[in-house]
């Protein structure tokens, strides 16, 4: 008999080891540091208007156009960031120019609440021809009265 409650109490013992354990804490283990953010970041997007308008102006001839960008950006700390980038636009111009092609760079500071954008941008029509040879560091192709043509750079 003796046996038997000995038994009997070892499978009591243990049974309810391991009851208790379920209610002890246990320690998480702890988190890596997350890395720190990258400085780089890239803007891109596009879009379709049934007529793209530019100061007042159409620049499709009252048709559809599309547009699309790409902007890589490096952000020096908080507070500054670098930013190069090229967009394209489909246009109609008399010129027969095939695109408009914008390339953009600067720098965005910001101070507290103010952000300011200081930057340079250059304009491309691939493919238009410049006629009366306006001022343009492009070669350009003037008609002549006479119906003749040059091509000069201006």
């Amino acid at each position: 008999m003796k046996k038997v409650v000995l038994s009997v109490v070892a499978a009591l013992a243990v049974s309810a080891t391991s009851a208790f354990a379920a209610d002890m804490p246990v320690k998480a283990a702890k988190a890596a540091p997350a890395p720190p953010p990258s400085p780089w970041d890239i803007a891109f997007g596009g879009g379709l208007m049934n007529d793209y308008i530019w100061r007042g102006v159409t620049q499709s001839a009252h048709r559809p156009s599309a547009t699309a960008y790409f902007e890589p950006r490096y952000n020096i700390n908080e507070n500054w960031q670098l930013y190069a980038g090229i967009s394209g636009e489909s246009i109609k111009f008399a010129n027969n120019a095939a695109a408009e092609i914008d390339l953009y760079g600067g720098v965005r500071p910001t101070f507290g609440p103010l952000a300011l954008d200081f930057g340079i941008w250059e304009y491309w029509y691939p493919g238009g021809v410049c006629y009366g040879g306006g001022p343009t560091v492009l070669p350009c192709v003037r008609v002549l009265p006479n119906g003749e043509s040059d091509v000069h750079f201006g």
